[in-house]
């Protein structure tokens, strides 16, 4: 009988031919079973590198697509943000004595503007103008809201739910008592030490 040694099938000297042929068959099923084993490592590779190229290739035409979306996307907004920056430029223009900017700041008292010489006509003219400015703008962003940010469709619609035009100007009455009392002294000291003290009345009353 054939003997094993280290891993390979020997023939004795003596071994008869149905050994001899055993033997061979033995050797040919090991180098079959070795050409398989390298067939299958083959094909794994093969299906190994088609994913890592069909990975590539797609990430490829993903970052292509994104590019030319992107590049679509800024030459279709270029129009419509050029427009609405020039309609922000005339509004800004457009200064509300007396008021600050009622229209698009949520806090419009804290852009208080002192005028001496401010009018009921000049603040109603200025609030109607810069009003028609910003809601020109601000429908431009919510006609193209793909081409502005969040900030700017919020403050769009702000804009547009604030009235188009003044009906009348209420001008600030001055300094007086807290109590609404009339006082002669205010100016000196000690003027309306009795009825709360003096109260500046800086802003303006707009109605609609």
């Amino acid at each position: 009988m054939p003997t094993p040694s280290n891993g390979n099938w020997s023939v004795p000297p003596h071994a008869t031919p149905a050994e001899r042929e055993r033997v061979a068959q033995l050797h040919r099923q090991r180098r079959d079973a070795v050409v398989r084993r390298n067939a299958q490592l083959v094909q794994t590779v093969k299906i190994v590198a088609l994913g890592i190229l069909s990975l590539l290739v797609a990430a490829i035409a993903w970052n292509i697509w994104h590019a030319w979306q992107h590049n679509a996307i800024e030459a279709a907004c270029k129009a419509p943000r050029s427009q609405r920056a020039a309609a922000v430029k005339e509004a800004d223009l457009e200064k509300i004595p007396v008021i600050g900017d009622p229209i698009s700041s949520p806090r419009p008292r804290n852009e208080y503007i002192p005028e001496s010489n401010a009018t009921d006509r000049w603040i109603l003219i200025a609030y109607n103008q810069r009003r028609r400015y910003l809601g020109e703008a601000s429908e431009v962003v919510l006609h193209h809201q793909s081409c502005f940010d969040w900030a700017d469709r919020s403050q769009a619609q702000q804009v547009l739910a604030t009235p188009e035009t003044v009906a009348w100007v209420d001008m600030p009455s001055g300094a007086e008592c807290a109590d609404g009392w009339s006082s002669s002294s205010i100016g000196k000291q000690g003027a309306c030490s009795h009825h709360g003290g003096v109260v500046y009345d800086l802003y303006a009353v707009l109605h609609f």
